[in-house]
């Protein structure tokens, strides 16, 4: 263990679905599902949950968090049972090899229904696995990949190989399992995270195969709460531009600690700890159409409005947040730093420290 705590994520049990469709076409043209599981030691499996990892916790990557819905849409009521249901009775078993590799299975069927609901997708290489994450947490992930052709020498000989890309990933679901089957109080009711990987999430995906509620990108779940925390600050509370800036700052200090999920009611005991204050944040929250999730992974670009240019070198010390840059406040013209002082603060703080100076 390292000095995070941390651990190295290592694979349980792993199943490796294939799955080809034609584009615009109904019917799944070619299934071939496992029938065993791969080697959860093996260096390829090793290497994967690794690069799996990695890419999870790339703060770059988009990735969106959800729950189970209580009750599927009718016209996503197949004949295979939802992913939910299959889980829950795998996790009550005693979740042997067989029992994963006809999870597995059954997944994929459920996929292949998914398919071929739509005229768009044109299938993958599925993965599904659970594993014990970096954190020592018990996860459970879907994964789709697409494949590429790369090549390698051997000897003096150029060839040509099948590979699975990470970074040609496709779509991925993580369920944390813990927080899922075994809540504890102050949880946050988004247990499964979702990787937005080369397609868009969309609603076949989302809900048909997952069985998921609808859910916000990380960027919108973002500046959606950022939004809300604002029209608080401002319309509501009254507070100082000091005031303000003095929560802001220490919000952006914690999504910075927290790159990979921030959990809102702690964000919201450090910004507002008043339970009346945090009451009123959801409710201008649904009054503007903001989605807040229970967590969300802070998005950097529009963090960005929450952050400051900072410079403190050869005796100068200038703090500037990004609304006085983006009002033109502070501007940077031809070698030049230029701050506008329309009521004379600065100038008043200057020529007292010069009287002071001379005194």
């Amino acid at each position: 263990m390292n000095k995070n705590n941390e651990v190295e994520p290592r694979i349980q049990h792993i199943a490796i679905h294939f799955i080809e469709k034609e584009q615009n076409k109904g019917k799944v043209k070619k299934k071939d599902l496992a029938k065993d599981l791969d080697n959860p030691t093996s260096e390829g499996v090793t290497n994967f949950i690794e690069g799996f990892c990695k890419t999870r916790a790339d703060i770059n990557r988009s990735i969106a968090y959800a729950s189970f819905l209580e009750e599927l849409e009718s016209k996503y009521r197949y004949d295979i049972r939802p992913i939910k249901d299959m889980i829950i009775e795998y996790e009550a078993g005693k979740k042997t090899d067989k029992d994963f590799l006809n999870l597995s299975i059954e997944i994929a069927e459920r996929y292949i229904r998914c398919l071929e609901t739509t005229r768009l997708s044109t299938g993958d290489h599925m993965i599904v696995f659970d594993y014990i994450d970096q954190n020592n947490k018990p996860m459970f992930g879907i994964t789709l990949l697409g494949q590429e052709f790369s090549s390698y020498v051997e000897g003096h000989k150029l060839k040509t190989s099948l590979a699975l890309n990470l970074k040609q990933m496709t779509l991925a679901a993580i369920i944390d399992l813990d927080r899922w089957l075994n809540p504890k109080e102050g949880d946050p009711a988004n247990y499964i995270s979702f990787i937005c990987g080369t397609k868009d999430l969309s609603e076949y995906y989302r809900e048909g195969f997952i069985g998921c509620e609808k859910i916000s990108r990380s960027s919108k779940a973002t500046s959606d709460f950022m939004t809300a925390a604002e029209l608080l600050a401002k319309d509501k509370l009254n507070l100082t531009q000091n005031e303000w800036e003095n929560i802001r700052d220490k919000a952006a200090s914690h999504m910075h600690e927290n790159k990979q999920e921030v959990i809102v009611l702690h964000l919201l005991n450090i910004m507002f700890p008043n339970p009346n204050d945090q009451a009123e944040f959801y409710k201008i929250a649904d009054e503007n159409n903001l989605l807040i999730s229970a967590s969300f992974k802070p998005n950097q670009t529009a963090m960005k409005r929450w952050e400051k240019l900072v410079y403190n070198k050869n005796g100068i010390k200038i703090e500037a947040s990004q609304d006085r840059i983006d009002d033109g406040t502070v501007t940077y013209e031809d070698g030049r730093l230029i701050i506008l002082d329309p009521e004379g603060a600065i100038a008043r703080e200057y020529e007292n420290f010069r009287r002071q100076e001379n005194e």
